[in-house]
């Protein structure tokens, strides 16, 4: 019974990969393709002399990137998405929402625990004209079992002339920490109900 069930396991774990693999080609291969994509590319911008990016890190609890496009406001040190400011609307972020349930990522694991993966430190990787990188991480800590196993790593970008934000995570797990299964990781947006 028990290589069925490693071999199951196995078989699941190897079409898992073949499926990414498979998405991987494909995003490669056909991004320039897909007109929502096109926007990712450096030189095609709209407007002939787009604002510099400006960092803010002068409020308390919080991180500003302004683009003159899009302003997002990050939490410090959560990490989590306070407001994204875009085409005259304020926030398109649920307002009425406490900051920490606007935007944030989120893990459920080992059954039913339930982690909205808040970061401790906060550093910027770039800072130019035309992009900036923020880091929000923290390392786990064996003493908080709330916490998911992981080391956390998240990562904001917003480029000059790009009305948007880009958003990924490194999430690493070392050998000596305990094993876990993940159910679900998550990026989610509670947008404004009003808009």
């Amino acid at each position: 019974m028990e290589k069925v069930a490693k071999r199951s396991y196995f078989i699941r774990q190897l079409v898992f990969w073949l499926i990414m693999i498979k998405l991987f080609l494909f995003l490669s291969v056909c991004p320039r393709k897909i007109p929502s994509r096109k926007i990712l590319n450096h030189n095609n911008t709209t407007n002939s002399s787009p604002s510099a990016v400006r960092l803010e890190t002068s409020h308390r609890h919080s991180v500003v990137v302004d683009n003159g496009l899009v302003r997002v406001t990050i939490g410090n040190p959560s990490g989590h998405l306070v407001g994204i400011k875009y085409k005259g609307v304020d926030n398109v972020l649920e307002w009425r929402n406490k900051p920490g349930s606007r935007g944030y990522w989120d893990v459920v694991w080992d059954k039913d625990k339930y982690d909205k993966m808040e970061t401790e430190h906060f550093i910027v990787i770039t800072q130019t004209d035309d992009l900036v990188e923020l880091s929000f991480n923290k390392r786990w800590n064996p003493d908080n079992g709330k916490s998911v196993p992981l080391n956390i790593d998240k990562r904001y970008i917003v480029r000059r002339g790009v009305p948007g934000v880009y958003m990924y995570a490194i999430l690493e797990r070392q050998e000596n920490f305990p094993p876990t299964h993940m159910y679900q990781i998550r990026l989610a947006f509670k947008l404004a109900q009003e808009k």
